[in-house]
């Protein structure tokens, strides 16, 4: 992604980062780039749900994240505090340069990255809207635990 920002972000107001096995679903952008009409809106994150829950392993990894993303980003989202989760994350693009990109110094760029974000100042938005984008879960054990 920094590579990406370095080349072309001068060029471009947002960027997406999505993971390869996802799909964003029709008119997802209509619902998420309203909330860039607050210019302090640095990044706006979408969560992700999981298709083909036909195992246990599946469904179990998808109500994990329930907790997670109904309950304490939606909090974080009042205190304008959302992490970006990596994929799903829509960032305005200015934002990310004036911090030198995203965070290289740690596995959890994401999470980090969104810290140096509301350091600076800016907002963050959490938009909990059903099948926005949809994912492919673990299937199985080995690949659960991968």
């Amino acid at each position: 992604m920094n590579d990406w920002l370095r080349a072309f972000g001068e060029d471009h107001d947002y960027a997406m980062i999505m993971d390869a096995d996802q799909r964003l679903l029709p008119d997802v952008f209509k619902h998420v780039m309203r909330s860039f009409d607050d210019p302090r809106v640095a990044f706006v994150q979408i969560p992700q749900y999981y298709s083909g829950l036909d195992t246990t392993i599946a469904l179990s990894a998808w109500i994990q994240q329930i907790p997670f993303l109904r309950v304490i980003m939606r909090g974080r989202h009042m205190r304008n505090s959302a992490f970006s989760l990596g994929s799903g994350t829509i960032y305005r693009v200015r934002h990310l340069l004036s911090i030198g990109g995203l965070y290289e110094g740690s596995v959890t760029e994401d999470v980090y990255t969104s810290v140096m974000l509301h350091e600076r100042g800016s907002r963050s938005v959490y938009v909990d809207l059903p099948f926005v984008w949809g994912g492919e879960p673990p299937k199985d054990l080995p690949s659960y635990i991968t």
